[in-house]
């Protein structure tokens, strides 16, 4: 019987990947800094366990005696000081990656993401795993940059590390992105970033979860990095249709362009680093990307090597998370 550590276990991917191995009959180690043992299925194969992985004792203690760790920690948001993202980011992969060098783990996946590639330039080419990270980098783009940074130190593990790249992604549990949408919509600001028709580039989280899991165990993967993304089969327009039609509120109208969108963005934040504000502004670029960044990544190598492709429709993840309770 395999024994994984997964942690950011209180996430809505690191949670959906502890039920998926406890069905399959894996022992689960589930660790974060809150995490509630009613989040996962009923099992006996499951220890949860709260700690700070920038505490390296704590993470060489999980470590020992474990065959695959899933690092699905880290600070998820986009605004904050650079030591936010340099402990939440960097130093817990570096000290994931120190404790399975020292330990005899098969292997250490970790989940970064494809805001690494930074912001390329438009092109009919899409970009694949080959392409270099931190193009057209934003200034005080700290999310990018500590992603970047996690990454080069999981690489030092060689062959016994891989790194997954995925898009953005919602489901049931979803506490974040979807409901933060909710609210902006009920207080009627958000608008359409240009005609509102192109396709987004999210997943369902059970799509992320199933490429996760099997890339961790799979013996091909080892030392390698793969993107987890999809072509798109959703528009920006009726991806918020379908939220204010569940939340019964008036569809959006208002449209904007994005170059007008980006500097409004851009000056908020200027505003905010300067009076020191350390809450997160109601909008920065890096938010606009979610909704304006083109489907242009590739996800061959994943299909190659371990069979992934997107399974569930992003219009039907959507429905499942307004239905569960936001």
């Amino acid at each position: 019987m395999s024994r994984f550590l997964i942690t950011g276990a209180a996430g809505l991917l690191g949670r959906c990947i502890v039920n998926r191995l406890l069905r399959d009959g894996c022992e689960v180690i589930a660790t974060s800094r809150r995490v509630e043992k009613n989040a996962f299925v009923d099992s006996s194969l499951l220890r949860v366990l709260q700690g700070d992985l920038t505490d390296y004792r704590f993470v060489d203690e999980q470590v020992n005696g474990v065959d695959f760790v899933i690092n699905c920690a880290g600070k998820t948001t986009n605004w904050g000081a650079v030591e936010e993202f340099e402990q939440g980011n960097v130093t817990t992969a570096r000290n994931l990656a120190e404790a399975c060098e020292k330990r005899s783990v098969k292997r250490l996946l970790h989940v970064s993401s494809l805001a690494v590639y930074g912001h390329p330039k438009p092109s009919d080419r899409l970009i694949t795993e080959a392409d270099p990270v931190g193009q057209r980098l934003l200034t005080f783009d700290r999310y990018v940059q500590s992603k970047i940074a996690a990454e080069l130190a999981v690489r030092q593990l060689g062959d016994k590390a891989t790194i997954i790249r995925p898009t953005w992604f919602i489901g049931p549990g979803d506490q974040v992105f979807v409901p933060s949408l909710v609210r902006k919509l009920q207080k009627g600001a958000i608008w359409l970033l240009g005609s509102g028709d192109n396709l987004l580039n999210g997943l369902a989280v059970e799509d992320i979860a199933r490429g996760v899991v099997s890339a961790a165990t799979n013996y091909e993967c080892g030392g390698e990095v793969f993107n987890l993304c999809s072509s798109g089969d959703l528009t920006q327009k009726a991806f918020l249709d379908m939220i204010c039609q569940h939340q019964r509120l008036p569809k959006v109208q208002r449209k904007i362009p994005l170059w007008l969108a980006w500097s409004y963005a851009s000056i908020i934040e200027h505003s905010a680093r300067i009076s020191g504000q350390k809450t997160k502004p109601p909008v920065t670029r890096h938010d606009l990307t979610v909704f304006s960044r083109p489907p242009k990544f590739s996800h061959a190598k994943a299909t190659a090597i371990i069979g992934w492709k997107p399974l569930v429709p992003l219009a039907e993840a959507l429905q499942q998370t307004l239905s569960h309770k936001i």
